[in-house]
């Protein structure tokens, strides 16, 4: 991690940044080395008198005198040297989400309803829904190696050239699960738009085509039911299979023989389908043609993928706080974050215990405001 955050204060713009609570610095270096950074290279040390960043942020102020931020710092480094042994823990992840710059760049030339709707933003919404039903996920290029995922997610594919088509089919052919959003197969590689019906090439894998497109603005959002497949057919106790959400960002119009689990209730798009599932070789293709809030996001996820990877009872964390899962000599290490502004409870704890103070947790464990824990499953 080049040029990580230092401190506050002057700024280059001018602007300025506010300094960091306390807390803050070291719970962004430990959150780093959760997700796999290797090494964090602050920027800067000390502000310099003169030359073009002159007065800028740091850790120690031009006097060079050590205080809050340099003392915090000197305690992050012991705390990193007693997670030491936990950066060979492995990221158990079943799902992917492939991104793919040509699709980033085309999508900037040509925006879709900008601003609402950007291409890195939108895959990361998706990665935060997996991340807060439990699933991990990484993030890799559609030009990488997926085939060993179960889930694979397709957000705004907007550039597809014919090699990734065809891989994404034998992917389903062969049992995996893709997830698919709308923009997706518009153009070819040369960024030039397809002339078959859209999703370009994948029609029968989804089986569906896209009929009809418009942004969707605050004054056009339009409800649809979303309509979620019982596990078996049996419904469980307290589980919630229907929905009425609005739509957003943007509204593609689906007909084909897929299965319809999204349909508008409204306006001349009443009945149409918005959402499909299909069945195609061992595999499963969903095609969402639409933006969710995210609740139903995460619900739609947690139904879709759970026949491949479920997600496994675990450490519960509140919204605002961040769960990292990874894997040591087969048992669970949770990294915790809470970035809200006010102490968290994490529920779930009990079978773990403290990594750094070695305490076994109880049930409930209560996070402060900028505070992190690193919890340990502990031995059967």
């Amino acid at each position: 991690m080049l040029e990580f955050m230092s401190g506050g204060g002057h700024r280059l713009s001018g602007s300025g940044r506010l300094q960091p609570n306390p807390g803050a610095l070291k719970q962004a270096v430990i959150q780093a080395f959760a997700h796999g950074a290797q090494a964090l290279l602050h920027f800067q040390y000390r502000t310099f008198p003169y030359g073009a960043e002159q007065l800028n942020y740091a850790i120690v102020d031009m006097d060079g005198i050590p205080r809050r931020r340099y003392y915090e710092m000197k305690e992050t480094a012991e705390l990193l040297k007693q997670l030491e042994p936990l950066s060979k823990a492995q990221f158990p992840s079943e799902a992917a989400i492939l991104l793919d710059y040509d699709s980033h760049w085309a999508l900037r030339i040509k925006p879709v309803n900008d601003p609402l709707f950007t291409y890195l933003d939108y895959g990361q919404k998706l990665y935060r829904s997996l991340e807060r039903i439990g699933i991990n996920a990484d993030v890799i290029s559609c030009h990488a190696s997926w085939e060993s995922y179960k889930v694979l997610l397709l957000p705004a594919a907007f550039i597809l050239d014919a090699d990734t088509r065809g891989r994404l089919r034998e992917y389903v052919r062969q049992g995996g699960i893709l997830i698919a959003t709308f923009l997706t197969g518009v153009k070819n590689e040369d960024n030039a738009g397809c002339t078959q019906p859209l999703p370009a090439g994948l029609t029968d894998v989804f089986g569906i085509q896209v009929e009809e497109v418009e942004p969707v603005f605050e004054e056009n959002h339009t409800p649809l039911k979303l309509t979620l497949p019982c596990e078996n057919g049996v419904m469980k106790e307290g589980e919630k299979r229907e929905w009425i959400v609005p739509d957003g960002m943007w509204s593609e119009l689906l007909s084909g023989t897929g299965k319809a689990l999204g349909v508008y209730q409204e306006d001349y798009k009443k009945g149409c389908m918005v959402i499909s599932e299909q069945q195609f070789g061992k595999g499963k293709a969903c095609y969402v043609g639409t933006d969710m809030p995210d609740e139903a996001w995460q619900q739609f996820l947690l139904t879709v993928c759970a026949p491949a990877c479920p997600a496994p009872e675990q450490v519960m964390a509140p919204d605002g706080v961040e769960r990292v899962m990874r894997l040591l000599d087969g048992r669970k290490i949770f990294f915790l974050f809470n970035f809200t502004s006010a102490p968290q409870t994490i529920k779930k704890c009990s079978g773990y215990r403290n990594y750094l103070t070695k305490k076994t947790a109880a049930d409930e464990e209560v996070l402060e405001r900028n505070g992190f824990l690193v919890l340990e499953e502990m031995p059967q």
